[in-house]
């Protein structure tokens, strides 16, 4: 057997073992210091995944920043974050705290409620 094929079975093998809760995010230095809330909201009765990724060094620097708020927080904040970081890092944009906000759901039926608070107001509106 080909050593390469032999190499990507033990992979797959022992791949298997791995479970969500050994992901380690601090290996994933685009998402920097993202910390996680969720928030029930009382005004529309509904939850939100909110996304915090805070400059280097934000805990102890007392600066006021400039805020990055990302609606589609559950898809686009893993690439903003990435991008704003890049692009951090060869001081060609300031210091920013980056919001991403999720429903945590793609699809109106299992709870993603983007046409209703992204539309305005209509009576021919179809979900």
């Amino acid at each position: 057997m080909n050593k390469r094929v032999i190499f990507a079975c033990a992979i797959l093998v022992l791949s298997n073992s791995i479970t969500s809760a050994d992901l380690d995010t601090s290996y994933l230095q685009g998402l920097g210091d993202t910390r996680y809330h969720y928030i029930e909201s009382v005004n529309v009765g509904r939850g939100y995944h909110v996304y915090v990724m805070l400059p280097d060094g934000y805990d102890d620097s007392g600066k006021k920043y400039p805020t990055i708020y990302l609606l589609d927080g559950g898809t686009l904040f893993p690439m903003m974050t990435a991008y704003y970081r890049y692009l951090n890092l060869g001081e060609e944009i300031p210091d920013a705290v980056v919001v991403g906000i999720s429903y945590g759901r793609d699809t109106f039926e299992d709870g993603n409620f983007r046409s209703t608070d992204y539309t305005a107001p209509s009576e021919e509106r179809d979900y």
